[in-house]
């Protein structure tokens, strides 16, 4: 998994809510998150609504 940048605040509460709905399936016991950061997030990469959002258009 990638965040836009590598030092997101919001990582750890991504990381927190996957891992608690991924336990709620049946079978599931660990779950391990990456953050791999590659490809690295270019703007590029963004919808044209996230854009708008950030008001980047």
């Amino acid at each position: 998994m990638t965040l836009t940048p590598p030092a997101s605040p919001i990582g750890p509460i991504v990381t927190e809510q996957i891992q608690e709905n991924l336990n709620l399936l049946p079978g599931v016991k660990d779950v391990d998150i990456e953050f791999t950061f590659h490809p690295p997030s270019t703007p590029e990469m963004m919808s044209d609504e996230e854009k708008t959002d950030l008001g980047l258009d």
